[in-house]
């Protein structure tokens, strides 16, 4: 029942969207062609959209069994007091009283056709390409009705005849009924939503347009079709499920004929419903789907590394679904990004970003003309961060071996394979430059003394990908045009500070304090700055002991050794001399 009411539900809220669009932007157009279709769109999806889902896949960590076992327990007494607490069930008479309803609709329907048989049965007929025409006696607005036409002959001049079927065949060789048909059961279902009444007579304002737009064409005097749909009147009777010459839009239909056409420009308003569907398709039809990691080996047993196998043939899901495992089971991100193909669909570039929570990160990028090489990502957990190897080729008993998904072994660690072996320690992370103090408010009562206000700028924020030299420099240069602001801004700070005059009858002793105390804080910060420009040059120092591990990696390992050994005997006699 609860399905039932959710379909609904969502039934009335597209067909009230779709009918809202109409209304806005496209009732007043005239391509109507255009329009009706997208009325018949709006029904056919309404109707079929709310049966569709699509899922969405989620890797979460294992649950704890007895953390279920209570939701289930408390579901089970939640739904006991509501069973409890239900005195009488009012769905159920919703249910019998909207049934009742829908089928008295459709017995109108069904009425009316029966109607329409009984006025046509024994009547004279002929037969035009297919169109039958039926001559009645019976004093009956002229309509038409899928492939006939029934209109009363002694009624109407030959002109007005004329005009009569020219509009009815339009009706009759477009299928008109059709749409008329639909509106109306599509009304007796859901009679209950105002929207759906108002979105049935769109449906017949817009045939009728159609209709006398077509017709047009095929009579010479414009001006004497509009005077013959005003000779109708509204005293002769119709069927309800036809398309017959009289409405009582008879205003609208004129004002349409004279109105000129709509630029083929504005055509793009048909489709300002599509991302309103494609939103309410990922809010209301779009079912999350959970799917608990399954783990082999205990926590205690598992050792903290992955391998994850890149080949040139990987798909974008394969690394979707990698990295949403990667999260929830290591909290690592790892993004895969600028990914490009061969017509053979193998990949010639790609680059791989690794981050965690404590700032270890790593990237790594290749490419080839052709297709990229097999390479293994080898993450290893250690008390400060990660340890990230990137491998290329694997080496077994000194011999070049593939790479296996299912491979769990060790590079070899012969010198000659370092240069397929990259390790890369924890790259520096830079020091957070010091915020300045604020300057105190003045008193209340120094409404007379314009006071200096003291506009600190905005520290820089230390970026992440300090790898980058350009983004290096530009960070040294937002630093030192931070420092220069601020000496700047302190000098102007102080010459309006003397400027303000001294012989005032204002109690500033508190004010005064406040600025001693600013002062001292201005004191403070300046040795701050001092520190931080001392953790820089530590940093820069670091920062190139991390690139040359990363320049070095294809070198001689004792080269690469010795080098390290130069550069940190280097750090530490600049530390001896900066302390």
């Amino acid at each position: 029942m609860e399905n039932l009411f959710e379909y609904i539900w969502k039934v009335n809220c597209l067909i009230i969207l779709f009918y809202s669009c109409y209304f806005l932007f496209l009732k007043k157009e005239t391509y109507f062609t255009y329009n009706r279709l997208f009325l018949l769109f709006g029904i056919v999806i309404s109707i079929i959209l709310p049966t569709f889902y699509f899922t969405k896949i989620v890797w979460i960590a294992p649950q704890s069994p007895t953390a279920n076992i209570i939701l289930s327990k408390s579901n089970e007494l939640i739904i006991d007091h509501q069973t409890n607490n239900r005195n009488f069930d009012w769905t159920a008479v919703l249910l019998f009283l909207y049934t009742i309803i829908c089928i008295f609709l459709i017995f109108q329907i069904l009425k009316e056709y029966y109607l329409y048989r009984k006025i046509i049965k024994g009547q004279k007929m002929a037969i035009d390409c297919g169109i039958r025409t039926i001559f009645t006696n019976t004093n009956i607005n002229p309509f038409s009705f899928f492939n006939t036409i029934v209109y009363n002959p002694t009624l109407y001049s030959t002109h007005e005849i004329n005009t009569i079927i020219a509009h009815e065949k339009v009706h009759a060789k477009q299928f008109h009924s059709c749409d008329v048909l639909i509106s109306r059961i599509f009304l007796a279902i859901f009679w209950y939503n105002p929207c759906v009444w108002f979105y049935k007579k769109s449906i017949v304002q817009n045939l009728e347009y159609l209709a006398d737009r077509e017709a047009i064409k095929q009579i010479s005097n414009k001006t004497e079709y509009q005077y013959t749909l005003l000779k109708f009147t509204t005293n002769m009777s119709c069927v309800a499920i036809s398309n017959h010459f009289y409405q009582s839009l008879i205003k609208k239909r004129i004002v349409m004929l004279n109105k000129k056409p709509s630029q083929k420009i504005n055509r793009w308003k048909l489709t300002i419903v599509l991302p309103i569907i494609a939103i309410f398709i990922y809010q209301f039809q779009t079912k999350i789907v959970a799917q608990e990691i399954v783990r082999t080996e205990t926590a205690e047993n598992r050792p903290a590394e992955f391998r994850l196998l890149i080949t040139k043939n990987s798909t974008d899901a394969f690394f979707k679904s990698e990295t949403d495992k990667l999260k929830v089971e290591w909290n690592v991100d790892l993004q895969f990004s600028n990914i490009k193909r061969n017509k053979k669909n193998q990949i010639t570039r790609i680059k791989v970003d690794f981050k965690d929570n404590q700032g270890t990160n790593s990237q790594h990028e290749t490419d080839d003309s052709d297709a990229i090489e097999d390479f293994v990502l080898h993450c290893k957990k250690r008390n400060e961060g990660w340890s990230i190897n990137f491998y290329t080729k694997k080496f077994k008993n000194g011999k070049e071996v593939s790479l296996t998904t299912d491979d769990h072994s060790e590079v070899n660690d012969d010198p000659s394979n370092q240069a397929y072996a990259v390790e890369i320690t924890d790259m520096p992370s830079p020091p957070n430059p010091p915020s300045p103090p604020s300057p105190p408010s003045p008193p209340r009562n120094s409404y007379k003394i314009k006071y200096p206000t003291f506009n600190a700028p905005k520290p820089p924020t230390p970026p992440k990908n300090l790898i980058d030299p350009k983004v290096a420099d530009a960070y040294e240069k937002q630093m030192k045009a931070f420092e220069v602001k601020m000496e700047v801004e302190s000098k102007r700070f102080e010459e309006e500070q003397g400027k303000i005059s001294s012989d005032q009858d204002l109690n500033m002793s508190e004010y005064d304090q406040k600025m001693q105390d600013f002062d001292k804080q201005m004191q403070d910060f300046d040795l701050k700055m001092q520190d931080f420009d001392k953790e820089m040059q530590k940093f820069d120092q670091k920062m190139a002991l991390w690139q040359l591990q990363i320049n070095t990696h294809g070198r001689d390992r004792k080269k690469n050794e010795n080098e390290t050994i130069i550069i940190k005997k280097k750090i530490e006699k600049r530390e001896t001399k900066s302390n």
